[in-house]
């Protein structure tokens, strides 16, 4: 299974997991960090793993009438 591949897998999975919210996701480990509404844990979530040198990424599932793209 390629990196996409497997990072499509467990994002899915995750916003399936967390369907109405953004969710903040290592990306080499798919590691979910932090994921809710509330801006300032996520962003906590972020500056903390990016000192310790990890990359992160942000999705969030779209509502009915959105499209999402890869």
């Amino acid at each position: 299974m390629t990196y996409y591949e497997n990072l499509i897998k467990h994002v899915h999975a995750a916003m399936n997991k967390h369907p109405r919210s953004p969710v903040v996701m290592t990306t080499d480990t798919f590691e979910v960090i932090a994921s809710g509404k509330d801006v300032r844990k996520m962003s906590s979530a972020i500056k903390k793993y990016g000192a310790k040198g990890r990359l992160t990424a942000v999705f969030q599932k779209p509502s009915a009438n959105q499209t999402f793209i890869y």
